[in-house]
């Protein structure tokens, strides 16, 4: 499942995330789900507010300093993996 808490410190995150805008940058399309029953490793993320229940800590960042690039989409079924990728069976 993927529950992700975001962090404000480099040095509690597991990984360094870029938020992009453009769709094409991305390494994984993004959609948000409202219920953490239904994230999943194939970008459904649940963001969370309470650390404790996150199973990934990420620090969102600029480009150059990330390990993945995110892009949100709007439509569940265009969430995925876009390219290869080393986190691919983590996130």
């Amino acid at each position: 499942m993927a529950k992700i808490y975001q962090t404000f410190s480099m040095g509690e995150a597991q990984y360094k995330i870029h938020i992009s805008e453009n769709k094409l940058d991305a390494d994984l399309w993004v959609y948000v789900v409202n219920n953490r029953g239904t994230a999943g490793r194939n970008g459904l993320w649940y963001i969370t507010n309470n650390k404790l229940e996150a199973n990934i800590k990420g620090y969102f960042c600029s480009r150059g300093m990330a390990e993945l690039i995110v892009y949100f989409v709007n439509v569940r079924g265009e969430a995925g993996w876009q390219k290869p990728h080393r986190l691919k069976n983590i996130l």
